[in-house]
């Protein structure tokens, strides 16, 4: 019996390996029996080679498909060589040789010549499973118009790309947005924590602008600090003098955050529960309870001495316009460190008032 396959095309299905896709491709061909074409039902050996004749240095394993119809020469089979991706190598050559005999023959296969070459279709199936560490090179060899930022993007690639397989600058602009860059301004949306010390540079004058540009950068650097180390407190009725210049304590009628500090409703007494530096900041909303000149002044007292530099202080020559009285601070604390904050006005026609809502706010934060 002389038999000859004909190859017609050879196709492979498309698929992606992430999903599951089968590594069988379909085979069509011819077969001549004995010059005629052949009919009827035959077994199909499949054997892939590196090398157009002789042994090679790769062989796979066979593949034999059973009882496949052949009408007038033309039959069509699936063959599949399993997850073998040696199979189909990223480079080099496949050959296909092909074994025949009638169905549920128990003789040899008839081995058709010659073997035929495979195109380049079916190395699709190592393509979706390959990872990083199966590229060949580097990207560094190949040129700017091969592969950049537009045809490579990250899910085209699957495992780990190990840093010293690449080479060259990656632009900010092709970075995620999520990714935080150490010479832009940041904003972060969650809680970020920080091992590290935090390092605020001193003012360089000791103008006012200068330290408040120092507190604030304080402020912008209160993370990675311990939880306790918090409070936000406010009084929301009118705190009138009673004695003119003598200055008397403002109390407190709610607390909005509070942490790691002891304060207690309609008080005025603050105790701090963590040694630390502090950032405090605080404003009053006074008002004049008469026409003519009056001088409004706050200030700060901790375990009941007046602290230096917490004092603000403003005039007022008629009723009706009141004046918000601001002050940021860095104080240093221990733990049970007593905190107050004072208000006076001279002669004593003024007072703290609610028309802005608070008459009396205040925060103090651990920063360090």
């Amino acid at each position: 019996m002389k038999m000859r396959a004909l190859p017609i095309v050879v196709l492979l299905l498309s698929f992606v390996v992430g999903y599951g896709q089968p590594t069988a491709f379909t085979y069509q061909g011819k077969l001549n029996e004995n010059g005629n074409p052949a009919n009827g039902l035959y077994e199909f050996q499949f054997t892939l080679y590196d090398v157009l004749a002789g042994p090679g240095s790769y062989t796979s394993g066979s593949v034999t498909n059973a009882g496949v119809t052949v009408t007038n020469g033309l039959f069509t089979t699936s063959v599949d060589f399993g997850a073998d991706t040696n199979a189909f190598p990223q480079q080099g050559s496949r050959y296909l040789e092909i074994g025949v005999r009638t169905n549920a023959s128990v003789g040899t296969f008839t081995i058709l010549s010659t073997r035929q070459r495979i195109t380049s279709t079916p190395y699709a199936i190592v393509a979706g499973t390959v990872s990083a560490t199966g590229v060949i090179g580097s990207f560094s060899t190949l040129g700017a118009s091969t592969v950049n930022a537009t045809t490579v993007t990250a899910t085209s690639i699957s495992g780990s790309l190990n840093a010293t397989n690449l080479s060259g600058t990656i632009p900010d602009g092709r970075l995620s947005a999520s990714v935080a860059l150490v010479n832009a301004n940041q904003t972060f949306s969650g809680s970020n924590t920080f091992t590290g010390s935090i390092v605020v540079p001193a003012p360089t004058t000791g103008s006012n602008a200068a330290t408040r540009a120092y507190v604030d950068s304080a402020v912008a650097s209160t993370v990675g600090v311990t939880t306790a180390n918090y409070i936000y407190a406010y009084d929301t009725t009118v705190q009138s003098v009673i004695i003119g210049g003598t200055y008397q304590d403002i109390t407190m009628s709610g607390i909005g955050l509070i942490n790691g500090w002891t304060h207690g409703i309609g008080t005025a007494t603050f105790t701090c529960n963590q040694t630390g530096v502090y950032l405090v900041e605080y404003t009053a909303e006074v008002q004049n309870a008469a026409n003519g000149t009056v001088v409004h002044s706050t200030r700060a007292l901790v375990n009941g001495g007046v602290f230096f530099g917490s004092e603000a202080t403003c005039s007022l020559t008629v009723v009706t316009v009141p004046m918000a009285l601001s002050k940021s601070f860095l104080v240093a604390l221990a733990a049970n460190d007593v905190v107050k904050f004072q208000y006076t006005a001279n002669p004593r026609f003024g007072q703290l008032t609610s028309v802005a809502g608070q008459s009396f706010s205040c925060t103090m934060v651990r920063i360090q």
